[in-house]
Protein backbone atom coordinates (compact mmCIF):
# COMPACT_ATOMS: atom_id res chain seq x y z
CA UNK A 1 0.00 0.00 0.00
CA UNK A 2 1.47 3.30 -1.13
CA UNK A 3 0.11 6.64 0.01
CA UNK A 4 1.45 9.43 -2.15
CA UNK A 5 0.54 12.23 -4.54
CA UNK A 6 -0.92 10.59 -7.66
CA UNK A 7 1.24 12.92 -9.76
CA UNK A 8 4.37 11.32 -8.29
CA UNK A 9 3.58 7.62 -7.90
CA UNK A 10 6.46 5.73 -6.17
CA UNK A 11 6.16 2.71 -8.50
CA UNK A 12 8.54 1.67 -11.33
CA UNK A 13 7.73 2.22 -14.99
CA UNK A 14 5.39 -0.30 -16.64
CA UNK A 15 4.90 -2.38 -13.50
CA UNK A 16 1.11 -2.16 -13.04
CA UNK A 17 -1.45 -4.34 -14.82
CA UNK A 18 -4.64 -2.50 -13.89
CA UNK A 19 -5.56 0.88 -12.43
CA UNK A 20 -9.03 1.72 -11.10
CA UNK A 21 -9.88 5.16 -9.79
CA UNK A 22 -12.73 7.51 -8.98
CA UNK A 23 -10.94 10.86 -8.78
CA UNK A 24 -12.27 14.01 -7.09
CA UNK A 25 -15.10 15.39 -9.20
CA UNK A 26 -15.02 19.01 -10.30
CA UNK A 27 -16.40 21.52 -7.82
CA UNK A 28 -18.19 19.09 -5.51
CA UNK A 29 -16.18 18.43 -2.36
CA UNK A 30 -13.37 19.90 -0.25
CA UNK A 31 -11.12 17.01 0.74
CA UNK A 32 -8.29 18.99 2.35
CA UNK A 33 -8.70 22.73 2.64
CA UNK A 34 -5.08 23.10 3.79
CA UNK A 35 -3.61 21.56 0.64
CA UNK A 36 -2.65 23.52 -2.47
CA UNK A 37 -2.35 20.21 -4.33
CA UNK A 38 -6.01 19.32 -3.88
CA UNK A 39 -7.81 18.29 -7.06
CA UNK A 40 -11.44 19.25 -7.65
CA UNK A 41 -11.56 22.93 -6.71
CA UNK A 42 -9.82 24.40 -9.73
CA UNK A 43 -11.30 27.68 -10.94
CA UNK A 44 -12.30 26.27 -14.33
CA UNK A 45 -13.25 22.96 -15.90
CA UNK A 46 -10.14 23.17 -18.06
CA UNK A 47 -8.03 23.61 -14.93
CA UNK A 48 -9.52 20.39 -13.52
CA UNK A 49 -8.89 18.55 -16.80
CA UNK A 50 -5.29 19.76 -16.81
CA UNK A 51 -4.84 18.40 -13.27
CA UNK A 52 -6.38 15.08 -14.29
CA UNK A 53 -4.19 14.78 -17.38
CA UNK A 54 -1.15 15.32 -15.17
CA UNK A 55 -2.29 12.44 -12.97
CA UNK A 56 -3.10 10.21 -15.93
CA UNK A 57 0.30 10.81 -17.49
CA UNK A 58 1.84 9.36 -14.32
CA UNK A 59 -0.64 6.47 -14.38
CA UNK A 60 0.39 5.83 -17.98
CA UNK A 61 4.03 5.71 -16.91
CA UNK A 62 3.50 2.96 -14.34
CA UNK A 63 0.91 1.05 -16.40
CA UNK A 64 2.20 -1.77 -18.57
CA UNK A 65 1.66 -1.58 -22.32
CA UNK A 66 -0.91 -4.38 -21.94
CA UNK A 67 -2.52 -2.77 -18.88
CA UNK A 68 -5.98 -1.26 -18.49
CA UNK A 69 -7.14 1.95 -16.81
CA UNK A 70 -10.69 2.35 -15.48
CA UNK A 71 -11.94 5.81 -14.48
CA UNK A 72 -15.28 6.33 -12.70
CA UNK A 73 -16.65 9.87 -13.17
CA UNK A 74 -19.83 11.76 -12.42
CA UNK A 75 -20.93 15.10 -13.79
CA UNK A 76 -21.20 18.54 -12.19
CA UNK A 77 -23.37 21.62 -12.56
CA UNK A 78 -21.93 25.08 -13.12
CA UNK A 79 -23.31 28.59 -13.15
CA UNK A 80 -26.94 29.15 -14.17
CA UNK A 81 -27.68 25.46 -13.64
CA UNK A 82 -25.59 24.39 -16.63
CA UNK A 83 -24.67 20.69 -16.84
CA UNK A 84 -20.95 20.77 -17.56
CA UNK A 85 -20.54 17.42 -19.37
CA UNK A 86 -17.39 16.72 -17.35
CA UNK A 87 -17.10 13.00 -18.24
CA UNK A 88 -17.33 13.71 -21.99
CA UNK A 89 -14.77 16.52 -21.79
CA UNK A 90 -12.38 14.30 -19.82
CA UNK A 91 -12.75 11.37 -22.23
CA UNK A 92 -12.04 13.56 -25.26
CA UNK A 93 -9.02 15.10 -23.53
CA UNK A 94 -7.68 11.62 -22.76
CA UNK A 95 -8.06 10.61 -26.41
CA UNK A 96 -6.18 13.73 -27.46
CA UNK A 97 -3.44 12.73 -25.00
CA UNK A 98 -3.01 9.40 -26.79
CA UNK A 99 -5.17 7.04 -24.75
CA UNK A 100 -7.54 4.61 -26.48
CA UNK A 101 -11.09 4.75 -25.12
CA UNK A 102 -12.42 1.21 -25.44
CA UNK A 103 -15.71 1.52 -23.58
CA UNK A 104 -17.99 4.06 -21.95
CA UNK A 105 -19.79 2.04 -19.29
CA UNK A 106 -22.89 3.46 -17.65
CA UNK A 107 -23.17 2.65 -13.95
CA UNK A 108 -26.94 2.69 -13.35
CA UNK A 109 -27.19 3.28 -9.62
CA UNK A 110 -29.71 1.35 -7.57
CA UNK A 111 -29.52 4.08 -4.95
CA UNK A 112 -28.67 7.69 -5.78
CA UNK A 113 -28.09 10.90 -3.87
CA UNK A 114 -31.33 12.72 -2.93
CA UNK A 115 -31.82 16.04 -4.70
CA UNK A 116 -34.33 18.84 -4.28
CA UNK A 117 -35.82 19.18 -7.75
CA UNK A 118 -39.26 20.72 -7.45
CA UNK A 119 -40.67 22.15 -10.63
CA UNK A 120 -43.31 24.79 -11.14
CA UNK A 121 -46.29 23.75 -9.01
CA UNK A 122 -49.37 24.99 -7.17
CA UNK A 123 -49.05 24.81 -3.39
CA UNK A 124 -51.37 25.72 -0.56
CA UNK A 125 -50.29 29.02 0.93
CA UNK A 126 -49.11 28.68 4.54
CA UNK A 127 -48.27 31.18 7.27
CA UNK A 128 -45.98 30.84 10.26
CA UNK A 129 -48.03 30.73 13.45
CA UNK A 130 -45.40 29.89 16.07
CA UNK A 131 -42.54 27.64 17.03
CA UNK A 132 -41.95 24.70 19.30
CA UNK A 133 -38.82 23.10 20.69
CA UNK A 134 -37.86 19.57 19.74
CA UNK A 135 -35.30 18.43 22.30
CA UNK A 136 -34.51 15.26 20.41
CA UNK A 137 -33.52 16.90 17.14
CA UNK A 138 -29.95 17.86 16.35
CA UNK A 139 -29.48 21.42 15.14
CA UNK A 140 -28.11 21.78 11.63
CA UNK A 141 -28.29 25.56 11.99
CA UNK A 142 -26.73 26.86 15.24
CA UNK A 143 -29.08 29.87 15.18
CA UNK A 144 -32.07 27.55 15.70
CA UNK A 145 -30.68 26.00 18.89
CA UNK A 146 -32.49 26.93 22.11
CA UNK A 147 -29.86 27.14 24.87
CA UNK A 148 -32.39 27.08 27.71
CA UNK A 149 -34.40 24.06 26.63
CA UNK A 150 -31.51 22.19 24.99
CA UNK A 151 -33.45 21.59 21.79
CA UNK A 152 -34.14 23.02 18.36
CA UNK A 153 -36.68 25.70 17.48
CA UNK A 154 -39.00 24.27 14.79
CA UNK A 155 -41.42 26.60 13.04
CA UNK A 156 -45.13 25.78 13.11
CA UNK A 157 -47.18 26.52 10.02
CA UNK A 158 -50.88 26.67 9.22
CA UNK A 159 -52.92 27.08 6.06
CA UNK A 160 -53.38 30.69 5.10
CA UNK A 161 -56.61 32.02 6.65
CA UNK A 162 -57.26 34.03 3.52
CA UNK A 163 -55.57 37.00 1.90
CA UNK A 164 -55.73 38.90 -1.39
CA UNK A 165 -52.70 37.02 -2.71
CA UNK A 166 -54.54 33.71 -3.02
CA UNK A 167 -58.18 34.70 -2.68
CA UNK A 168 -58.96 33.86 -6.32
CA UNK A 169 -57.09 30.54 -6.31
CA UNK A 170 -58.73 28.77 -3.38
CA UNK A 171 -55.72 29.33 -1.11
CA UNK A 172 -53.16 28.12 -3.65
CA UNK A 173 -50.07 29.98 -4.83
CA UNK A 174 -47.91 29.22 -7.87
CA UNK A 175 -44.33 28.36 -6.89
CA UNK A 176 -41.56 28.53 -9.46
CA UNK A 177 -39.00 25.76 -9.80
CA UNK A 178 -36.37 24.27 -12.09
CA UNK A 179 -37.24 20.59 -12.30
CA UNK A 180 -35.00 18.01 -13.95
CA UNK A 181 -34.53 14.25 -13.68
CA UNK A 182 -32.73 12.96 -10.61
CA UNK A 183 -29.14 12.01 -11.44
CA UNK A 184 -28.81 8.24 -11.09
CA UNK A 185 -25.86 7.22 -13.25
CA UNK A 186 -22.14 7.74 -13.61
CA UNK A 187 -19.59 6.84 -16.27
CA UNK A 188 -16.89 4.18 -16.04
CA UNK A 189 -14.35 4.69 -18.83
CA UNK A 190 -12.11 1.86 -19.99
CA UNK A 191 -8.82 3.23 -21.35
CA UNK A 192 -5.89 1.28 -22.80
CA UNK A 193 -2.49 2.19 -24.21
CA UNK A 194 -2.75 -0.15 -27.20
CA UNK A 195 -4.91 -2.90 -28.65
CA UNK A 196 -2.71 -5.65 -27.20
CA UNK A 197 -4.16 -5.16 -23.69
CA UNK A 198 -5.07 -8.06 -21.39
CA UNK A 199 -8.80 -8.75 -21.09
CA UNK A 200 -10.82 -11.55 -19.51
CA UNK A 201 -14.45 -11.26 -20.56
CA UNK A 202 -15.22 -14.71 -19.15
CA UNK A 203 -14.51 -13.48 -15.62
CA UNK A 204 -17.27 -10.89 -15.70
CA UNK A 205 -20.05 -12.56 -17.67
CA UNK A 206 -23.62 -12.02 -16.53
CA UNK A 207 -25.69 -14.59 -14.64
CA UNK A 208 -27.14 -15.72 -17.97
CA UNK A 209 -23.59 -16.36 -19.26
CA UNK A 210 -23.81 -13.43 -21.69
CA UNK A 211 -21.05 -10.97 -22.43
CA UNK A 212 -21.29 -8.07 -19.98
CA UNK A 213 -23.17 -5.08 -21.41
CA UNK A 214 -21.96 -1.51 -21.07
CA UNK A 215 -24.79 -0.65 -18.67
CA UNK A 216 -23.99 -2.02 -15.21
CA UNK A 217 -27.16 -2.20 -13.13
CA UNK A 218 -26.17 -5.11 -10.90
CA UNK A 219 -23.93 -3.19 -8.48
CA UNK A 220 -25.52 -2.98 -5.06
CA UNK A 221 -24.84 -0.03 -2.70
CA UNK A 222 -22.93 -0.63 0.51
CA UNK A 223 -22.99 1.20 3.86
CA UNK A 224 -19.95 3.24 4.80
CA UNK A 225 -19.24 4.62 8.26
CA UNK A 226 -16.70 7.25 7.28
CA UNK A 227 -17.14 10.91 6.39
CA UNK A 228 -17.17 10.40 2.62
CA UNK A 229 -20.77 10.44 1.36
CA UNK A 230 -20.21 8.88 -2.09
CA UNK A 231 -17.82 5.95 -1.91
CA UNK A 232 -18.24 3.51 -4.76
CA UNK A 233 -19.35 -0.06 -3.90
CA UNK A 234 -16.65 -2.73 -3.87
CA UNK A 235 -18.34 -4.56 -6.77
CA UNK A 236 -17.39 -1.70 -9.09
CA UNK A 237 -13.59 -2.02 -8.80
CA UNK A 238 -13.95 -5.79 -8.44
CA UNK A 239 -15.48 -6.10 -11.91
CA UNK A 240 -12.81 -3.84 -13.41
CA UNK A 241 -10.00 -5.80 -11.78
CA UNK A 242 -11.44 -9.20 -12.74
CA UNK A 243 -11.76 -8.13 -16.37
CA UNK A 244 -8.22 -6.76 -16.55
CA UNK A 245 -6.03 -9.13 -14.54
CA UNK A 246 -5.37 -12.86 -14.46
CA UNK A 247 -6.56 -14.83 -11.45
CA UNK A 248 -3.63 -17.24 -11.86
CA UNK A 249 -0.97 -14.56 -11.95
CA UNK A 250 1.56 -13.58 -14.60
CA UNK A 251 4.20 -15.68 -16.37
Amino acid sequence: LYQADARQIPIPDQSVHCAVTSPPYFGLRVYRSDSDAMIGLEETVQGWIDSMLEVMAEVGRVLRDDGVLWVNLGDSYGEAGQLLMIPARFALAMQDAGWILRSDVIWAKKSCMPESLNGTRWERCRVKVGAKVNAGKQATNPASYDTQSGGVDIAEWADCPGCPKCADTDGLVLRSGSWRCTSSHEHIFQFVKGMGYYSDGEAVKTESNANRRNVWNDISPEPYGGEHYATFPSDLPRLCIQASTSVVGVC
